[in-house]
């Protein structure tokens, strides 16, 4: 015998069922909420020696993590003390229990300018508007023992950019490890800054044109001291590490460095009381430009003799190492493949390895993580690459040994390596494997359809009838602004999450909408140029979600050249962007310039940029 219960809509009362349900869904709101305002990350930055000698350098590690899927880059303090090179980044993501997991590792070699004790401010950081700060750090240049803080080296003057008898106090010298070199291969290139007089300022550096190239630099910068032909020199040494992206005969052009020296009267010893004297000890000094001499690098295209059909294009001397998490796991339970390439090459570049087929198992996404290392003048590292697989039945899964193709450079032939296979035993799961394909059950069990309440009373209306519908509408009304939080809640989960991606969508409208105002606003040409100088960075910053503010342009075009991007319109976006910055601090320059057209140009070469960065 069947029972069953009436629900007595007309009642006015609530029942258990019904308080249960906004129990439950008012519960399982404050859990997400909870969830979602629990996410955390974690800054913090450390220094491998906190006492150094003048000449050396300090080496600053700042580290990010935390449960979100994207960290902003860290603002670096004030260190007007120190040059400052980045000197790799490295990033993990990983899955725990559901929840993404981020680590970021910065690292920058600080070179001192001078000796004394210093202090290195707070890193800071901004994550859906709150703020974190790492602890200031308290570091100590000691002065070198000999009368000049900067080392004795010998400079070997038969070089062809050095002379024995060089007449000039202050000159540069640029030059190439090698005159020809492969696609891919590491070239060096090496800038000095040779000056017998005192600087009254750190001088300001101007690369040459590394279009073509993917440029690493190559940190820290050496100082040090000569002779030449019995004349004492202070010397800057800086090194580039360059990567050609196609073959053929580049002109690197000229470097350029400007420098503030003291300038005395043509007779350094005429008498101290005298204006011109007087003037040139006192003074700001001078400014003086010097540039080097062009050089030019051939770039060869890889050899297809002996080219496998399979190669991705790596360049260098690479090892493979193959790991997983676990040697023994339970059916339908996640296993953490790792593949590591490493050696000296272009890093970044190096391609993922392609996973063998497995058998009886599913396989995730892979994500990888990058950690340059530039010790010793010389770019190497790792690239990772972790793939998530699942075995789906008990036994044992072998994964086969992985390949990896590369060229190298010094033997000039094409090589293979080759990981060790992989056996993991898979136990039968506890838990029954969950179907791939589920129907979706709507919650109602339809046991009979010949069944019907009785009425009694029929044509007889209900006193309570009012307010069992006033009941109805307030708990109507309830779950609709339940519902209507939670997706408000659920937007601003997103938009916190996925700020970079819809930053980088509204940037070129930003960018635009910079132009048109200075258009109409009919500014002057330097005001024009500040203006456009900021909106370009502000653009690049946003596309890569990172800022460029404190990049030099051979950074910024390198960022740019990693995207893909049409190689003329990178190269027009440096030229605006070194424009800018000369006449935004010297207006003369700019005088004939018309800033309609000028407006139009840039306008055009940033909307070529934005449709290519959207294929």
């Amino acid at each position: 015998m069947k029972t069953t219960r009436k629900w007595e809509v007309g009642s006015g009362k609530w029942s258990k069922q019904t308080m249960l349900n906004c129990f439950l869904l008012t519960t399982y709101y404050l859990l997400l909420t909870t969830y979602w305002l629990s996410a955390d990350v974690n800054i913090n930055a450390t220094v491998d020696k906190t006492s150094v000698n003048f000449g050396d350098s300090i080496t600053l590690q700042v580290v990010v993590s935390g449960d979100v899927a994207n960290i902003p880059k860290p603002e670096l303090p004030s260190l007007s003390d120190f040059n400052v090179y980045s000197s790799g980044i490295s990033q993990n993501i990983s899955f725990v229990n559901g929840r993404v997991s981020s680590s970021v590792t910065y690292n920058f070699i600080l070179s001192p300018n001078k000796s004394g004790k210093f202090t290195i401010g707070p890193v800071n950081l901004t994550v859906s508007g709150k703020k974190y700060a790492t602890a200031p750090i308290n570091v100590e240049v000691l002065a070198s023992g000999s009368a000049s803080p900067w080392p004795q080296k010998q400079i070997d003057v038969s070089q062809p950019d050095i002379t024995p008898t060089h007449p000039e106090e202050i000159f540069v010298t640029a030059s190439l490890d090698k005159k020809r070199a492969f696609v891919n291969e590491p070239v060096t290139y090496t800038f000095r800054f040779f000056t017998a007089r005192n600087l009254y300022s750190n001088p300001e550096y101007h690369p040459p044109d590394f279009t073509g190239f993917i440029v690493e630099d190559l940190p820290p910068q050496k100082n040090y001291q000569t002779v030449i032909s019995g004349k004492r020199y202070n010397v800057i040494e800086i090194k580039t590490a360059l990567f050609a992206t196609s073959p053929g005969n580049y002109n690197l052009g000229m470097a350029t460095l400007l420098a503030s020296v003291r300038d005395f009267t043509n007779d350094p010893f005429g008498n101290f009381f005298d204006d011109d004297f007087l003037k040139g000890f006192f003074g700001g000094g001078k400014t003086v430009s010097v540039k080097s001499k062009q050089l030019s690098i051939e770039i060869l295209p890889l050899p297809t003799e002996g080219k496998p059909s399979n190669f991705s294009g790596a360049v260098g001397k690479y090892d493979i190492n193959v790991s997983a998490d676990k040697s023994e796991v339970e059916a339908n339970n996640p296993v953490t493949l790792t593949v590591a390439i490493s050696g000296e090459g272009n890093i970044k570049s190096i391609p993922e390895p392609k996973l063998p087929a497995v058998a009886g198992t599913r396989k995730y996404d892979t994500i990888s993580s990058v950690n340059v290392s530039k010790s010793n003048y010389k770019v190497s590292g790792s690239k990772t690459f972790k793939t998530v697989i699942v075995p789906l039945n008990a036994g044992y899964i072998t994964i086969p040994g992985i390949e990896f193709l590369y060229f190298n450079p010094a033997g000039k032939k094409y090589e293979t390596i080759k990981s060790d296979p992989l056996k993991i035993k898979v136990k039968p799961s506890v838990n029954p494997a969950p179907a791939k394909f589920s129907a979706v059950s709507s919650g109602i069990n339809i046991f009979e359809q010949d069944i019907r309440f009785i009425k009694t009373n029929i044509g007889k209306k209900s006193d309570n009838g009012a307010i069992s519908h006033i009941s109805n509408l307030i708990f109507a009304v309830s779950i609709l602004l339940l519902l209507a939080s939670f997706g408000y809640n659920r937007y601003n989960y997103f938009i916190s999450k996925n700020y970079g991606l819809i930053k980088s969508r509204r940037a070129f409208k930003e960018f635009e909408k910079s132009v048109n105002n200075l258009t109409k606003n009919n500014v002057k040409t330097e005001e024009f140029y500040c203006g456009i100088y900021d909106a370009l960075i502000r653009y690049i910053s946003a596309k890569i979600g990172v800022p460029v503010s404190g990049f030099t342009f051979g950074e910024i075009e390198n960022i740019l050249l990693e995207k893909n991007l049409p190689a003329e319109d990178i190269k027009k976006i440096r030229e605006i962007l070194e424009k800018a910055d000369f006449i935004r601090f010297a207006s003369s320059a700019g005088r004939d310039i018309d800033i309609n057209k000028a407006s139009a140009e840039v306008r055009e070469t940033v909307r070529n940029i934005e449709k290519r960065w959207r294929l």
